[in-house]
């Protein structure tokens, strides 16, 4: 047996591998570190795919597994991101909050809903026949970027939003939104081209150049606006569609 045939499942531990490891960093209040190693694995879980597909190594196994390391990374990972924030946030000054989970502070689990519908996202992703080519709600590694990239936000005080995105109203609200959007109805895109060519790939570039100009605009404190301008331009194309 060819021993490459095993590259997409290490690559999918790998991206389990660093979930994991982003999660202590949250828990430990350093949450740009956990940011960068959700990216790596976001990278991970994109080579994956495409390892199994030029390697013809798809397998039952393979799928169940990379929903199982999507479900950390992508699931466990953003609600513990959220309430870290909303704990900040609500606790602000407190020498506790780097030390103690607020388990009596109710508010505060809040943030775990992205985690149950990031679970729910996954099962009907994983049964749906008809996201082969674009998706229903926004992909579970979409909405952790959004997530993990309020913290840069915040700390670079981008555009004015540290006090807006240190408020708890607003981060259960975005919470809230973000829950709504992993099961939603709303199309949203695909980055798959079937050609390199303008025509057919009209949105794809549209969003491409814009996240481009975030990126030479902002860096890394980008993160969460692409996705915020990925969303806008879905939303726009099905209402032109329409």
């Amino acid at each position: 047996m060819n021993p490459l045939r095993h590259l997409p499942n290490a690559l999918t531990l790998g991206n389990l591998f660093l979930g994991c490891v982003a999660i202590l960093f949250t828990w430990e209040g350093r949450l740009e570190m956990a940011a960068y190693l959700m990216l790596g694995a976001a990278l991970l879980d994109f080579l994956d795919g495409f390892a199994a597909r030029m390697l013809n190594a798809h397998s039952s196994i393979g799928k169940d597994l990379d929903s199982l390391a999507d479900m950390v990374t992508f699931g466990v990972l953003p609600g513990m991101i959220m309430f870290r924030l909303l704990a900040n946030a609500r606790h602000t000054g407190s020498p506790a909050t780097e030390q103690v989970i607020f388990v009596a502070d109710p508010v505060l689990l809040i943030a775990f809903l992205i985690t149950l519908f990031s679970a729910l996202r996954l099962a009907i992703f994983n049964v749906s026949t008809d996201q082969s080519e674009n998706f229903k709600g926004l992909a579970t590694p979409a909405n952790t970027i959004w997530i993990a990239g309020l913290p840069f936000l915040i700390e670079e005080q981008v555009l004015g939003m540290h006090g807006f995105l240190t408020e708890p109203l607003v981060l259960v609200l975005i919470t809230i939104l973000s829950a709504f959007l992993l099961v939603s109805p709303i199309h949203m895109f695909s980055l798959k081209f079937k050609s390199p060519g303008w025509s057919g790939n009209e949105v794809r570039y549209i969003f491409l150049i814009g996240s481009l100009c975030l990126i030479l605009w902002l860096g890394v404190p980008a993160m969460s606006l692409i996705i915020l301008w990925y969303t806008i331009v879905s939303i726009t194309n099905n209402l032109i569609a329409k």
